[in-house]
């Protein structure tokens, strides 16, 4: 171990989020401490996590990046001209309701 000074920080957690870590800690095989440590750091991501469990998971979420895209521009647009195209707003908002079904379709 290193002669560095070491800190330990203090997060406060109501018991039912203390136990949901605890749980991801356990279900990627390490420690309560080390999994905070991580996912602290960037190490571990809980995106991550899912993807390596189901490409469909991965898949989805790569879908939410031109949607998001897409929503950004139409944020740019209303800002620069003070008005909403009214067909890009819907387009996006049905994109986005196709992959919420999506994803309720692969979490059940």
């Amino acid at each position: 171990m290193s002669n560095e000074k070491r800190y330990t920080p203090s997060v406060s957690l109501t018991p039912k989020e203390k136990k949901w870590l605890e749980m991801k800690a356990d279900e990627v095989g390490v420690s309560y401490t080390r999994y905070m440590k991580e996912v602290a750091l960037g190490k571990r991501t809980q995106a991550g996590e899912l993807m390596g469990k189901d490409n469909r998971l991965k898949q989805i979420l790569q879908a939410l990046a031109p949607i998001g895209n897409n929503i950004n521009q139409i944020a740019k647009k209303a800002n620069e001209t003070g008005h909403i195209y009214e067909q890009f707003f819907r387009d996006a908002r049905q994109e986005l309701n196709d992959l919420q079904i999506k994803i309720l379709e692969e979490l059940q």
